[in-house]
């Protein structure tokens, strides 16, 4: 039992280790893309949180070779790991979910030999605003323009596009009382719950009431729902 226990204690620690970094990287990646919106490449500000933002990808790049970052439904994944943001960083990483949707972005990978110059110029690509028709296509003509090769991006799938706001919280409601159900009958025979859909559920719902708290609130109302 003992001999068993602290690898898989080791491993955990490991995984909460790279959710941190890879968190502390997006917020990091965040504060750039936002104020390379104000300020030029050269100016000061931007080499030093540039530098940071290396500096985070370093630390990513020790904890594991490979660092990309996936959008797949609500979620971002780092490497093959949701990342699970908390109610103070919530704000960020909709952004971001927002942004790269609004670019058709569903894979963002940094290179190994990626360098700081090459990591300057392709954020300054990704946070400059698309106005034609084919964001994403905009975006690797620019990379390659700009001869950055360190850092590559996939187009998100057709599937990974979210429905309307509304039609995502009125699915999601009646899948809670679905579940909810589900809790009930398999209480009643003693059988064991699915805690990790539980948990999907009530992020799912947390994200949805952050977004637009009255429409969801307002499906409660909702009678005779049979």
């Amino acid at each position: 039992m003992v001999e068993g226990f602290a690898p898989d204690r080791e491993s955990k620690e490991t995984a909460t280790a790279s959710q941190k970094l890879a968190i502390n990287f997006l917020i990091r990646f965040y504060i750039v893309f936002k104020i390379l919106k104000l300020y030029a490449e050269n100016n000061e500000l931007i080499q030093e949180q540039i530098e940071l933002l290396y500096q985070d990808l370093q630390k990513l790049r020790e904890a594991g070779a490979e660092v990309n970052f996936r959008i797949k439904r609500e979620s971002i994944f780092f490497n093959q790991s949701r990342l699970k943001f908390s109610i103070v960083n919530y704000p960020i990483f909709k952004f971001l979910l927002e942004e790269f949707r609004k670019r058709e972005i569903g894979q963002l990978t940094f290179a190994p030999e990626l360098s700081k110059q090459e990591l300057l110029k392709a954020a300054a690509v990704l946070c400059q605003k698309r106005t034609l028709a084919d964001p994403f296509g905009e975006i690797v003509a620019e990379l390659r323009k700009q001869d950055v090769s360190g850092v590559t991006v996939e187009k998100l799938e057709d599937s990974e596009k979210l429905p309307s706001q509304q039609k995502s919280s009125v699915r999601l409601f009646f899948l809670s009382i679905l579940h909810l159900r589900e809790i009930s009958e398999r209480n009643k025979e003693n059988e064991k719950i699915k805690l990790n859909t539980t948990r999907r559920l009530i992020q799912s719902i947390f994200n949805h009431l952050v977004d637009n708290e009255s429409f969801l609130m307002g499906l409660t109302n909702i009678k005779n729902h049979d």
